[in-house]
């Protein structure tokens, strides 16, 4: 069922690079899962890394990220740059309409 869901929380500067992150998600999986993914190519990392939920890329840097979830109905998409690299946001989104990374991603354009 769609709702509205409010995001707050923290992205960290990572220090993995989107393949190793990839790699390790990739480990994580079942083996038949682990059949529809060719990490060989970077379409194949791209397409896999959409399912990572504890990582980001924003602007060709990767992010370890820090949420807290609650709900709520106001639209909005905010993020400000804090000290040593980590982005703070504050988003509130229609799940029927985007995601979560593609609403963080919508927040980036602000900072």
């Amino acid at each position: 069922m769609s709702d509205y869901e409010t995001h707050i929380g923290r992205l960290i500067p990572s220090i993995e690079t989107k393949e190793e992150v990839t790699k390790r998600y990739f480990n994580s999986l079942s083996e038949d899962y682990k059949k529809c993914f060719n990490l060989d190519t970077i379409d194949g990392i791209n397409e896999l890394f959409y399912d990572v939920e504890d990582h980001i890329e924003i602007n060709s840097k990767m992010y370890i990220i820090e949420d807290n979830r609650i709900y709520n109905n106001d639209d909005r998409f905010n993020m400000k740059e804090v000290s040593g690299g980590i982005l703070e946001y504050d988003t509130t989104y229609y799940n029927g309409g985007c995601g979560f990374k593609e609403a963080l991603e919508e927040a980036s354009k602000n900072i």
